[in-house]
């Protein structure tokens, strides 16, 4: 693969190593030419002096684009024009290292209209390991899969542990669907950080607590469909952590939300004609950290199905605390929400 590698800091002479390493056609660009001169003494790739944010420059890299160019330098703003001057010329993927929040916040529009195909900040990378390796303290060993949606942790039991001799399998009986009148779906869960009470036509008191999601990919994070003429009353999601989310990935172009409340409008979603309501929603202390910028949504069905009180307490959305309905690009239908409010 042809490769330009612009910025020879440390993050940029760690990564044309070990491209090189792998048999990949390197090119590397700085403004430094003596720094240029001892990488190339030391590692088979070509060196090119110069900003590498320029055309000329680029193209002396490769003429015709390269299949991939990664800008390291310490701007920002270098990083972002080098990869769109890079696409210009035929660059088939570019990725960027970013460091500034404000610029984090804006990855859609950068991958959208900028052409980048991902960013990357180092820093906040080491970060989140650092935080998932705390997060299992004890654990003898950590194994990530699946772009690190999924992660396999061992840990060494001791003999009286309820853990030992229980099968993967079995863990999943803790969580029970099941039919009832008017088929909704009342879910069931033991652990002592979830609890639901349920009666005919009526789903109360449901609280999800203290979660880290790894990846979120597909669906909202976060919802409250209603489909059938029930009531919703009390819903709680409190002290959740998103790492990662694509929503609208696969084919979810239908609801493409981070947030979605909302009783359904098609009745594909419903065994009856009749519509509910959902009452009493509380959202605190949720975190975004990382994704795509997609739009929530709170949502009746008319005035009379609607949805009452809605509580949003410190949600924060990719570093930027949400205060109100503008803020977190949330749609809300005013003919059948009320009394929703951002604190």
């Amino acid at each position: 693969m042809r490769i330009v590698v612009v910025g020879l800091g440390k993050v940029g002479r760690a990564l044309a190593a070990q491209l090189t390493a792998e048999k990949h056609d390197i090119v590397v660009v700085d403004q430094n030419a003596a720094l240029i001169d001892n990488f190339v003494n030391i590692y088979d790739v070509r060196g090119v002096p110069g900003n590498g944010a320029s055309y000329d420059v680029q193209k002396e890299a490769f003429e015709n684009g390269a299949d991939l160019l990664i800008a390291t330098t310490s701007s920002d703003e270098i990083n972002i024009l080098a990869c769109m001057v890079a696409k210009k010329i035929g660059t088939q993927h570019t990725i960027a290292r970013i460091r500034n929040p404000e610029y984090e916040q804006q990855l859609h529009f950068m991958r959208d209209e900028l052409g980048l195909s991902m960013v990357v900040n180092p820093e906040k990378a080491t970060a989140r390991e650092m935080a998932r390796v705390l997060r299992f303290p004890s654990a003898i060993k950590r194994e990530q899969f699946c772009r690190q949606r999924f992660e396999l942790v061992e840990y060494r039991l001791a003999d009286d542990n309820p853990l030992v001799g229980l099968q993967l399998a079995d863990l999943y009986r803790n969580i029970r669907v099941e039919d009832c009148d008017r088929k909704l779906i009342e879910i069931y869960i033991r652990e002592s950080k979830y609890s639901v009470d349920t009666e005919r036509g009526r789903i109360r008191n449901v609280t999800f607590e203290d979660i880290t999601v790894l990846n979120n990919f597909h669906k909202p994070v976060i919802s409250v469909h209603n489909g059938d003429d029930a009531l919703l009353d009390n819903i709680t999601f409190r002290d959740i952590v998103v790492e990662h989310e694509e929503i609208g990935g696969g084919d979810a172009d239908e609801m493409p939300y981070l947030i979605d409340i909302n009783i359904m409008q098609s009745g594909n979603w419903s065994t009856t004609k009749d519509r509910g309501t959902i009452r009493n929603v509380t959202i605190e202390n949720v975190s975004f950290l990382e994704g795509w910028e997609n739009a929530s949504r709170i949502q009746g069905f008319d005035a009379e199905h609607n949805v009452e009180n809605v509580v949003i307490k410190n949600l924060n959305l990719f570093g930027k605390t949400v205060k109100s309905a503008e803020d977190g690009q949330f749609e809300v239908d005013e003919a059948t929400v009320s009394g929703i409010s951002f604190q």
